[in-house]
């Protein structure tokens, strides 16, 4: 926190391979001891928050609250095989997956969820967001994808899409879920 370069409230991509290492370079003179995978000492969940360095702690256990991990593929409401915390790229039936490849996909699908956040294409008003507010729509994007936080943020306020959040509670199907409203307003209320 005392490298001037880091902004709160941004990201910071961390890859892999520089984890690994004593030290990162965060700016021109400044640098960051390592942390994750190198020291040994974190917990799978601070080991992907670490990784991924997208979201912060609050909401990367918001989306694993709502997501759940099934580490055996099971069909979600739509009928779409998923795996691990909502993953579906691959899923078939009978597929298994260990706890860190839960993590990895959660990991990897952090990164592309921030990235549509993080773009004024999608999120307009994205520079203007507070950590918890970016987290709620990483979390809403990890759930409805990116053409509906698109669709969810052109032409309204931070308030406006808020209150519209709240819109976003039926499956594929059109059935109204509670699962989705409890998720809407823990969004919401991020």
């Amino acid at each position: 926190l005392l490298i001037p370069q880091i902004r709160v409230g941004r990201t910071i991509l961390v890859e892999n391979q520089y984890i690994q290492q004593k030290q990162i370079t965060v700016g021109s003179n400044a640098s960051v001891s390592s942390i994750g995978s190198a020291t040994g000492n974190t917990s799978d969940s601070e080991l992907v928050a670490t990784r991924s360095a997208t979201v912060a702690y609050t909401g990367l256990e918001l989306i694993k609250r709502y997501e759940g991990c099934e580490l055996t593929a099971y069909q979600d409401s739509g009928g779409v095989w998923t795996i691990g915390y909502g993953h579906t790229a691959g899923v078939y039936p009978g597929m298994t997956i260990t706890q860190e490849q839960a993590d990895a996909f959660l990991a990897e699908y952090l990164l592309a969820f921030a990235g549509y956040v993080d773009n004024t294409a999608c999120v307009p008003f994205t520079a203007e967001l507070n950590e918890n507010q970016r987290d709620a729509l990483i979390s809403f994007a990890y759930n409805c994808g990116q053409g509906n936080l698109q669709k969810l943020c052109t032409g309204r306020s931070i308030d406006e899409v808020a209150s519209h959040l709240l819109d976003y509670t039926k499956d594929s199907k059109g059935n109204r879920l509670e699962g989705l409203v409890r998720r809407r307003r823990a969004e919401y209320d991020l």
